[in-house]
């Protein structure tokens, strides 16, 4: 029998205290077995600049990690109750679901908060008319609007520390957040007050946690078992069947809440699942409840689900899924209705970009130009951060998402923390995002424009400090010179390769045939790879397409490779490329 285990997890903090707990259970019930955590990178750690309601995809935090187990480089995965689809692969299983810890959001208000709060006290009362509310969760949201439809709700990521530091900055009056997470993180001091479940029902598998391997891995299996929580297993069951025949995600509100509670003639336990299908806006709010017995708990929750989908759900689901702002916008008034709008990002950083694209109408054409690899070499990257964890340096400077996800694979490799003492900058919002959800920091400094030299000239004067810029390798060498020029002493190393991607549709054949309205470019690389995938043979063709950039610095690449901008970006996000194409079609339009 082997005496290793490989158990995948995400990399923020709450992941891996919640794996460390469960491989302390593993080792303390099975002295022998060695026990080891991968990180993996999922695609709900990636989007950055988008919601990820809007994304819409099941699995978010989810999907890399099943692939590391069918391809056996994992051996068990610890997910988030609440992030896993209500259906899993045919050759995974849910082995385990350890004892749940609360299930209740909680309101959580700023640390300079200081009247006396009473647990009684009406959580949602509390809050005064037009308080600044944060939460990522539509189905937190529409249950607050239906009982304070003043209150201004907005959307908030970030891992739990960093919402925190939002709140506490300034940002929003109070969050919302899942108990669960603050008590797992040692933060229950920062609960102001428990939200019932009668007032705001929690998500599917709040506060469970769900341990996956693959089916006929009978070992592992039986050495998770010792985590099997009956009770909790039962009523999450019924929650998760009850999610299942809704057909709902991330953008539709359901909420379900399963508990045993004592039998009417008080002889045993019986299953009470409570259940809620809600519109955005909190206008609509269906709900039910039944009981029965918990060895039906799969059927209770179809049961439950048939009565709300008999009462108008399926309509409510279908009309959500179907414009997730709740706001059914006719096909022929979205600006870009019937634009094919080439996406040229990597395919793992694409979806965000896409989404916004269907939103204003278009049909989104996945051709990814680019991809990213780590360095043939890690070692001079791992030097340089083991000299950054010994405060060897001044600043870190990041210039993408990926150099941030890149950084923090190695660092969770060779077992280092960033020195507390160091600084951060970021050339951006999404960058920033990012050292905020993968490195647990605030960038110190991020430019009002998202280019290398608004970020330099942000930094300022830097005699005598050392800085590590952590860069793709093709990134241009104007910021090194820069800094060095403002006087700091400063080390580049490269953190990951961009090289050229393949798959995609036959864009060629497309081009040829004037199927394509425009192309986005979102970097010079995916410039410059474009060019290399579709050869010079294509270029009259694609001049004739609206040819979209994301900021200056990708359009100089392309006016160089004789590719006249049509659209550039003044805000170099994706929000801004889509809503400079908007805004060039207004024009049009008028």
């Amino acid at each position: 029998m082997s005496q290793v285990l490989i158990i995948g997890t995400r990399g923020s903090q709450l992941a891996r205290v919640q794996a460390e707990y469960v491989a302390a259970t593993l080792r303390q019930h099975h002295p022998a077995l060695m026990v080891e955590l991968r990180i993996i990178s999922t695609k709900g750690d990636r989007i950055l600049d988008v919601a990820l309601s809007a994304v819409g995809d099941k699995g978010l935090f989810v999907k890399e990690i099943e692939v590391a187990l069918l391809q056996h480089e994992a051996d068990l995965a610890v997910h988030s109750g609440k992030d896993l689809p209500s259906i899993t692969p045919s050759e995974l299983v849910i082995g385990a679901f350890p004892r749940r810890v609360d299930p209740r959001d909680a309101l959580v208000l700023p640390d300079s908060f200081i009247e006396p709060l009473s647990p009684l006290d009406d959580p949602l009362s509390i809050l005064p008319r037009g308080a600044r509310v944060g939460t990522s969760s539509l189905r937190r949201a529409c249950q607050v609007r239906a009982v304070r439809p003043d209150l201004e709700l907005l959307d908030v990521r970030g891992n739990v520390e960093t919402r925190l530091r939002k709140l506490d900055s300034g940002d929003y009056d109070a969050l919302i957040l899942a108990a669960a997470g603050l008590t797992r993180l040692g933060l229950q001091q920062r609960i102001s007050l428990y939200i019932p479940a009668d007032m705001l029902l929690p998500a599917v598998a709040q506060g469970a946690l769900a341990l996956e391997a693959r089916a006929d891995d009978t070992t592992t299996l039986e050495r998770m078992a010792v985590l099997d929580d009956a009770e909790t297993r039962v009523a999450v069951l019924a929650e998760r069947a009850f999610l299942r025949k809704l057909e709902g995600g991330c953008q539709v509100p359901i909420a379900a809440y399963g508990e045993l509670i004592p039998a009417q003639d008080r002889k045993g336990t019986v299953l009470r699942l409570r259940g809620l299908v809600g519109s955005l806006d909190g206008t609509i709010m269906l709900r039910d409840e039944l009981t029965g017995a918990a060895d039906q708990a799969e059927q209770l929750g179809d049961h439950l689900a048939e009565r709300l989908l008999d009462r108008g759900a399926a309509d409510l689901v279908g009309a959500i899924k179907t414009n997730h702002t709740g706001v059914a916008l006719p096909a022929e008034q979205a600006l870009l209705h019937g634009w094919r709008v080439v996406v040229t990002r990597s395919e793992e950083q694409a979806d965000g970009l896409s989404q916004l694209l269907r939103e204003h109408g278009a049909e989104p054409v996945a051709y990814p130009t680019i991809a990213f690899a780590p360095p043939d070499d890690t070692g001079p990257l791992d030097t340089a951060l083991q000299q950054l964890a010994q405060g060897g340096y001044d600043w870190l400077v990041l210039t993408s998402a990926n150099g941030v996800r890149f950084v923090q694979e190695r660092l969770t490799a060779l077992g280092l923390s960033l020195n507390n003492e160091m600084k951060l900058a970021a050339v951006g919002p999404t960058t920033a995002a990012a050292c905020a959800e993968l490195l647990n920091r605030t960038a110190t400094t991020v430019p009002d424009k998202f280019v290398a030299e608004a970020l330099a000239e942000a930094l300022g004067n830097l005699a005598g400090q050392r800085v590590l810029i952590a860069s793709a390798d093709l990134a241009r060498p104007v910021l090194e010179q820069m800094l060095q020029a403002a006087g700091a002493e400063v080390d580049r190393v490269i953190a990951y390769h961009t090289v050229p991607a393949s798959g995609g549709v036959d864009l060629p054949g497309m081009l040829k045939d004037g199927r394509i309205n425009a192309i986005t470019f979102t970097s010079g690389s995916s410039v410059t790879y474009f060019i290399e995938r579709v050869g010079n043979d294509l270029l009259d063709q694609v001049r004739q397409t609206v040819i979209a950039c994301i900021g200056p610095i990708t359009a100089k690449t392309a006016e160089e490779a004789n590719l006249t901008p049509t659209v550039v970006a003044t805000t170099s996000t994706a929000e801004g490329l889509v809503q400079a194409l908007v805004d060039w079609q207004t024009r049009r339009n008028v």
